[in-house]
């Protein structure tokens, strides 16, 4: 009898059927369903003694076997339900169905494979999962401690805020991507803090740095629609962003960050030297075009600047007034050019063109008008500083026309004009 006391207060088989030279024992109890059964006709020693032996082992084992299923109650799942998006707009819930006591104490194994997987109270009734994707599919695997295993298959979809799960797609109106919800950090520039994201101290900023292809920061989101959308960030200055200020107050000593959204990068201001005092700094980085499909904001960092969040508007311009809209000039020319010159001051103007100093001029002019002309912007592309050279070339090209009418070199003007206003953007402070 000491053999079963001792195994059931210590977990240790005094009396094994064997022990090897290596010193391992051939237990006299095994484990079924998580309790010991033990080898009962090896206790009493001799016959007399086996039927006490017997009984008392009897009460035993009884209570070793079924004291836990008498005493705690059972659940097993039996179903999961469909995916619900969470209130916080970034993940999804699946609600578990159990069989069983309401009140049960148990957990619930959730796998993605059958072999692999992690632990959850299943107190809640429900398992939640991150962004997975759009597209992607998974198996979903619900054990209870039980051992009682039902099987699950998702597709995830697009969701309105840039994440994926198990709902309709819906474009976004507004969302806030936090500092630490990045797609991929280069460790090797980037630090963290409480307030957000900023190059460390020993390393230079590569928003100058054409060569630098790989971003300091990547963000991950999808609008759910094509079309132009509104990107700000929120930033803080470190020791490094004051010190780099050191009492300078010109708009243009403002810190630029470079932001990359397809094949084109453009650089904006981050932060402004006269939110020193306010210690934070909301920054409108402009309009960009976004495809709806999940795309890659690349972000590098200046130096000084802790970026802390981001934020994603559709853009919806402005509404032109009705009275602008309606106007109509009181006056309105009946003949062309009709701006600087007219029919009648044209001729003027020709004749004037090879008397004295205006002679140099127009000849340079002419040459300018002339030559051929490559539009250095991509059509994706954005700036924010004036090309000089180009206005000078598109200015060339339309006084040339309407001097010489040649429609050639007026049609070029035409386009340079249309091409510096879909890539030009005015940044605001």
């Amino acid at each position: 009898m000491s053999t079963i006391f001792t195994y059931k207060f210590t977990g240790i088989d005094i009396f094994p059927l064997r022990i090897y030279e290596d010193g391992s024992a051939r237990s006299g109890i095994w484990q079924f369903m998580g309790s010991g059964l033990f080898r009962i006709n090896s206790l009493g020693g001799e016959p007399k003694g086996l039927a006490q032996s017997l009984t008392i082992a009897f009460f035993i084992i009884t209570h070793t076997l079924y004291a836990d299923t008498n005493t705690e109650k059972i659940r097993v799942p039996i179903g999961i339900g469909k995916p619900t998006l969470n209130a916080d707009n970034k993940t999804y819930s699946v609600a578990i169905k159990w069989a069983g006591a309401k009140d049960a104490k148990t957990w619930l194994y959730v796998h993605k494979t059958k072999t692999t997987g992690s632990k959850h109270d299943a107190s809640n009734n429900s398992y939640t999962y991150p962004n997975l994707g759009g597209g992607y599919t998974f198996d979903l695997y619900v054990q209870s401690k039980d051992g009682n295993i039902i099987k699950k298959t998702f597709k995830t979809k697009k969701i309105s805020d840039g994440n994926t799960g198990g709902g309709t797609t819906r474009p976004i109106i507004e969302k806030t991507i936090n500092f630490k919800e990045y797609k991929s950090l280069n460790n090797s520039r980037i630090t963290k803090n409480e307030k957000g994201l900023y190059l460390s101290d020993e390393v230079q900023s590569n928003v100058d740095n054409a060569r630098a292809t790989n971003p300091d920061i990547v963000y991950s989101v999808t609008t759910g629609k094509k079309g132009f959308y509104t990107i700000e960030t929120t930033s803080y200055l470190n020791k490094n962003g004051e010190k780099a200020f050191g009492g300078k107050t010109d708009k243009y000593d403002s810190l630029f960050m470079k932001i990359k959204i397809g094949k084109d990068s453009v650089k904006r201001v981050i932060y402004v030297p006269w939110a020193l005092d306010k210690k934070i700094y909301k920054s409108k980085l402009g309009n960009f075009y976004l495809d709806g499909s999940i795309q890659d904001i690349n972000i590098w960092l200046p130096q000084g600047v802790i970026l802390n969040k981001i934020v994603i508007k559709k853009y919806i311009p402005p509404v032109v007034p009705e009275a602008a809209r309606s106007y109509e000039p009181s006056i309105i020319p009946e003949t062309r050019p009709r701006l600087w010159v007219n029919a009648s001051s044209i001729d003027t103007v020709k004749s004037n063109l090879e008397d004295g100093k205006n002679k140099a001029i127009w000849t340079k002019v002419k040459k300018i008008a002339i030559k051929p002309y490559h539009f250095p912007y991509s059509a994706n592309q954005k700036i924010t500083k004036a090309n000089k050279t180009l206005e000078e070339t598109m200015r060339s090209k339309a006084f040339y026309y309407l001097i010489e009418q040649n429609r050639t070199v007026g049609r070029e003007a035409i386009d340079i004009a249309k091409n510096i206003l879909n890539t030009l953007i005015l940044v605001t402070f």
